[in-house]
């Protein structure tokens, strides 16, 4: 049934839902666009970003693709840039901002860090950041690579970066979620000759 308490709301782009309100965001000619709304209605908040400009790489706009909100309401951003001749740089890039929808500027890089190609990624309720690619080390040999960072962008100390080989010959998506208790768990869709799957890996809560 619907939920009486929760009034319509019109988004346009990626959606990401707290207890209490409901994010939208995307791409604006110079960066993104952030909304925020009340899941009860009203209190709406809107931000315009524009991406940092580095020298010698004219960046234009950043296409998200998950929106990652932390229970202090904190947010980041998964996405690609587009650069100034309209091309969409690879990697995925993670756009750092703070509660009130400013640009987190003591995150990475002037709030922007890449994480590696097609990196899935996870935020657990301190902050910390958990990471998980593939890597092709071979032509028959796929690795899974977990690593976790600060709530700045720097890779934590605590958390070896955990390095699992020869999941399989090919891996064609990951995604990585925190469970209750606050263990990353990755999922992987392997292939391993004509033979696919999914493989889910846990790590102990540190």
């Amino acid at each position: 049934t619907t939920d009486p308490t929760l009034a319509p709301m019109t988004v346009i782009g990626t959606v990401g839902v707290t207890a209490t309100r409901i994010w939208d965001a995307s791409r604006t000619s110079r960066g993104v666009r952030v909304r925020s709304r009340a899941l009860a209605g009203g209190d709406v908040r809107t931000v315009n970003i524009a991406v940092p400009q580095i020298p010698d790489q004219p960046r234009r706009s950043f296409f998200t693709r998950d929106i990652l909100v932390t229970p202090t309401g904190a947010v980041t951003l998964v996405g690609r840039i587009e650069l100034g001749d309209g091309e969409v740089r690879p990697q995925t890039t993670l756009m750092a901002l703070l509660s009130d929808g400013r640009l987190n500027t003591s995150f990475g890089r002037r709030g922007l860090l890449d994480v590696g190609r097609d990196a899935a990624v996870a935020v657990q309720s301190n902050g910390a950041v958990v990471v998980a690619r593939t890597i092709q080390a071979t032509r028959s040999r796929t690795d899974l690579v977990v690593r976790r960072l600060t709530r700045t962008g720097r890779l934590d100390s605590t958390f070896p970066v955990r390095r699992i080989e020869s999941i399989a010959t090919a891996a064609k998506h990951v995604d990585v979620e925190i469970d209750s208790q606050g263990r990353a768990v990755i999922g992987v869709g392997v292939k391993n000759g004509v033979a696919t799957g999914m493989l889910l890996v846990r790590l102990r809560a540190r």
